[in-house]
């Protein structure tokens, strides 16, 4: 008998479509940045930042908590991270951790996003190079 290996999950739909203006490349630096170590929300959201000294990721603005939160949520409840109170009494912080599935799901997206990141970096050049002569 031999052994069966996990299968990667498919990658759903929502997580590319439009993936430049919504939100598959958040979740793709939330997994990213929770691959590295587990954190709070706050914490995400400033490791995404660009501001943080010797980042080599972040998006040009802070992450609304209105956007973080909920991706958070829906993270979790796919199973893709786990949460926990830091102090189950009173609730304060949540700290958020990849589980094994997220770790899977980080390599796939990975894998799916390059080509698109490729594509929209070439159109971009393209098009500066058309609007400014350079």
């Amino acid at each position: 008998m031999g052994v069966k290996m996990f299968e990667p999950p498919e990658i759903p739909e929502k997580y590319m479509k439009n993936f430049i203006l919504k939100m598959p490349f958040v979740r793709l630096g939330v997994l990213h940045v929770l691959s590295k170590e587990p954190s709070c929300g706050n914490k995400i959201a400033e490791m995404m930042s660009p501001k943080v000294k010797g980042s080599k990721h972040g998006f040009p603005h802070k992450l609304n908590p209105n956007v973080l939160y909920p991706l958070l949520y829906n993270l979790e409840k796919e199973g893709f991270i786990s949460g926990k109170w830091e102090h189950p009494s009173k609730r304060t912080r949540r700290i958020y951790s990849i589980t094994p599935k997220g770790k899977i799901m980080l390599v796939q997206l990975k894998k799916a996003v390059k080509p698109k990141i490729e594509e929209a970096l070439k159109l971009m050049k393209n098009f500066a190079v058309e609007l400014f002569d350079k």
